[in-house]
């Protein structure tokens, strides 16, 4: 809005507030002065926006605070209400704007300090929000955690800058927890309930119970997702109206109990304390380094923290034009035009710029480093680091400086969840189990590779009209890795064709088998992630053959590893407070420690070379990320599938 406008608006509001307000019922005019807040803010006049600001958060508490801009309602006289993280992140940015452009810089840190202060308040307010809406299953609590995520950006900046500025340690540790902070909380949350659980504070019964209403509520949404689909919105609105909303009523009565009942399960539910950073510092090897990427507004803030110097952070300009580039590079490496010498171009220069953003900046701090654990964020989620380039020189692709030649490479959602995920026991599992429907029963693929050619490998995904395409491949593929389990200890299952269908996909699933490897079609969902899925042998149930990622949801998976040689596992709808909402995420939630994905489509035939040789070198003794790496890197040596398009999609999140 221009000036004038703003002026108008303001002088409108006034007039509301000197005619119609009622001083007996301040609640009623929050609305009013936060519009004026924001108004007098656009137009640069702070302290008239600090008032109204401060105005507004009086109203929503009903207290007369002091006139001191810092000055804070006690937390117990908080009401639970979405808005107020708005109007406490509104005075965050009013003061940051006025210690900026009018505190005197010896005064600075100081504010700083005092600032961090409101910082640490709004997280405590966030976090008791969680506990009042606890219902994270059903999803009541989404909404509170993307209030949060502004919050913790301002965080993040905010201790950066008093980091720099006061040259504290503390500042850059503050930085990475408000980083942690706003990254996967859901999925974070999640981890705590299944905690809580193991620790026995809830009888098995009870969980039972609990696991049988979420299947109700899940299989409500599929037949409202089959209903809208076929467009039928009578079915549809009967069983929003009945099903869905009978199950939820259940489930919120059965965690209400859960709560009374078991007070313990409850409290250790939502202890929702961060890793300490030197703790995570131990759980590192010496050659190992995590490397955290966070934005907030035109900056990328990396964080790398290793076992011998701890945490350090870099701060890298970042703006449209690099996100699009990822957006390209990622476009570029789907297609299967990568013999071109422009498509060859785009990538290499894509890559090399690419690096100098991600890679460059913390260059001299990955020194003697063999393995990297990537915590990405956003745009990220949509890029292979391996294939990123130090230079832009045009070679041939198995020539080709990739970073995946100089390290390990890994992933995870957030560094609170590695961290979790490595210092947790391993089960006594044994065995595989391997799953390939193959979609076809005329033609019976041999377990010796076929001598087809790469180029007209089928593509491990399902056509437009729906139907799939047959991948003999596949089959080839898990009798192989099957023929390595043979000779090791444990009980290996394997599930082909007629076999490789849904139920007894996921009943197996839940078995303590140590590796499950699935090979077929799988897709995302973008409008719905929850209706990505994995499709099984056709049994001729149209919509049940599929395994929703809502059905892996309720799954208690034991699996140390879980390998998914299909298309688009990775990939999915990107939530801002969540990330890449895909397949393999489904996984980790029902507790897979690592899981193996892909970004895009693939082919049948490198997908099964890669996999086998995949499983041949965890059997020689080495970690998923080194055994991943060197299955990839002998595609590279082999020119005719060293192109990154058909190598980089496979990536491993995990310990």
């Amino acid at each position: 809005a221009n000036a004038g406008n703003l002026e108008k608006s303001i002088q409108h509001s006034l007039v509301i507030l000197d005619n119609y307000s009622t001083p007996d019922r301040p609640w009623e005019n929050k609305g009013i002065y936060n519009d004026l807040a924001r108004n007098y803010f656009l137009l640069s006049k702070i302290d008239s926006a600090l008032y109204y600001n401060h105005k507004a958060l009086q109203a929503y508490t009903n207290n007369n605070l002091t006139g001191d801009y810092y000055a804070l309602p006690k937390l117990e006289e908080l009401p639970s209400l979405g808005d107020l993280y708005l109007i406490l992140n509104q005075k965050v940015n009013f003061l940051t704007y006025w210690i900026e452009n009018q505190v005197d810089p010896q005064n600075k840190e100081l504010e700083y300090q005092k600032l961090l202060s409101i910082i640490e308040y709004i997280d405590t307010f966030h976090r008791s929000n969680l506990l009042k809406v606890n219902d994270f299953r059903s999803g009541n609590n989404q909404n509170l955690i993307a209030n949060s995520v502004p919050v913790y950006q301002n965080g993040l900046k905010l201790a950066f800058d008093y980091a720099k500025l006061s040259g504290s340690q503390e500042g850059i540790k503050k930085a990475f927890y408000y980083a942690q902070k706003k990254k996967a909380q859901g999925l974070w949350l999640n981890t705590l309930s299944n905690k809580a659980i193991d620790k026995g504070f809830v009888p098995g019964s009870i969980l039972e119970k609990e696991r049988v209403i979420l299947e109700k509520i899940s299989y409500a949404e599929k037949e409202i997702f089959y209903a809208n689909h076929d467009g039928n919105d009578e079915r549809k609105k009967i069983l929003e109206n009945t099903l869905l909303f009978d199950s939820k009523k259940e489930y919120a009565d059965l965690v209400f109990q859960m709560e009374r009942d078991y007070p313990k399960y409850f409290k250790s539910k939502y202890t929702f304390e961060l890793e300490n950073i030197e703790d995570i510092q131990q759980l590192l090897g010496a050659d190992e380094a995590l490397i955290e990427y966070a934005f907030v507004d035109s900056s990328l803030y990396i964080f790398v923290l290793d076992q011998e110097n701890g945490l350090r952070i870099e701060e890298v300009q970042w703006d449209a034009w690099k996100e699009k580039l990822v957006l390209e590079l990622n476009e570029k490496l789907q297609s299967n035009s990568w013999h071109r010498k422009s498509s060859k171009a785009l990538v290499v220069n894509s890559a090399h710029d690419l690096f100098k953003s991600f890679i460059l900046p913390i260059k001299d701090q990955l020194q003697d480093k063999q393995r990297l654990i990537i915590i990405g964020e956003g745009i990220t989620h949509y890029l292979p680091f391996e294939i990123l380039l130090p230079s832009n020189e045009l070679r041939t692709y198995h020539d080709l400086d990739y970073l995946i030649k100089d390290y390990e490479i890994s992933y995870h959602y957030s560094a609170n969840l590695f961290a979790s995920a490595r210092r947790a026991e391993v089960a006594a599992q044994e065995g595989i189990l391997a799953f390939a429907p193959v979609y076809e029963d005329d033609v019976l693929a041999q377990a010796e590779p076929s001598g087809k050619s790469y180029f007209n490998s089928n593509l491990r995904a399902y056509h437009p009209n729906g139907t799939f395409t047959p991948l003999p491949e596949s089959e080839g593929e898990v009798l192989q890795i099957g023929a390595l389990f043979q000779s090791s200890d444990g009980k290996n299952e394997i599930l082909l064709r007629g076999d490789a269908q849904k139920d007894r996909l996921k009943d197996r699933m839940e078995l303590p088998f140590k590796y499950i490897h699935i090979a077929g079609h799988s897709f995302a969902d973008l409008d719905n992630p929850k209706f990505s899925g994995i499709a099984c042998w056709n049994t001729g149930n149209d919509y049940d053959d599929v395994l929703f990622s809502t059905e892996i949801y309720n799954l208690r998976i034991q699996a140390d590893l879980v390998s998914l040689s299909s298309c688009e596992s990775g990939f999915g709808k990107y939530d801002r407070s969540e990330g890449l909402m895909g397949i393999n995420r489904a996984f980790i939630y029902a507790g897979a420690k690592n899981v193996v994905f892909s970004l895009w489509k693939v082919y049948d035939k490198v997908s099964a070379d890669l996999m086998v040789n995949f499983y041949e070198e965890i059997l020689k003794g080495q970690d998923y990320a080194a055994s991943l790496r060197q299955a990839k890197l002998d595609l590279i040596r082999n020119p005719e599938t060293a192109a990154p398009h058909l190598w980089s999609s496979f990536l491993l999140i995990g310990r």
